[in-house]
């Protein structure tokens, strides 16, 4: 996985992910920001990600999302003590909700929330150009994507795949 984030005209984030290895702005990380950005990945491939993992997803039942509507649960847990929750619209099948869920010390976790709106087709597939960002319940963020290009193939030259450089946000790993 790679994201660039961009705050307004000047700021902006390189965060990739590859395998056990994640780097934020060319920095090596670990621990809380590995496993956000390890849940990050995960929720960006919804549902493919649920479908590829379906032997261990499990119903998780009822929850009400932040708007106090009810949505079906599906749960998957995954590396060690992380969960991904997907709320799915019971009539709709949309999928409005994620929470990516990091289990903590003395039962002091991390909860990373996104809803979904704003539902549009691409070239017959379903997409959401509307992001909600919310952790440990504050609003952190949104996203509006203006386009989405689906594409066949990727070009093999797109990666090099070595690891980020500091200042190089162009350099980087792939593979997932």
């Amino acid at each position: 996985m790679r994201i660039e984030i961009r705050y307004g005209e000047d700021e902006s984030e390189l965060r990739v992910l590859s395998g056990a290895a994640a780097w934020q702005q060319g920095q090596p990380v670990s621990g809380t920001p590995y496993a956000a950005m390890l849940l990050q990945a995960a929720r960006l491939g919804l549902p493919n990600t649920l479908l590829d993992h379906r032997d261990r997803v499990r119903d998780a039942g009822v929850i009400t999302d932040r708007h106090g509507n009810a949505l079906r649960a599906l749960e998957l847990p995954f590396h060690g003590d992380m969960r991904l929750l997907a709320g799915i619209d019971p009539e709709t099948g949309h999928i409005l909700e994620s929470r990516g869920i990091v289990a903590g010390e003395h039962g002091r976790g991390m909860e990373f929330i996104v809803t979904y709106d704003d539902f549009r087709r691409v070239e017959g597939r379903l997409f959401a150009f509307q992001e909600t960002h919310y952790t440990m319940g504050k609003q952190v963020g949104h996203t509006t994507l203006d386009r989405i290009e689906v594409t066949g193939r990727l070009p093999s030259d797109l990666f090099d795949g070595s690891p980020p450089e500091p200042g190089l946000p162009e350099k980087h790993i792939a593979r997932y």
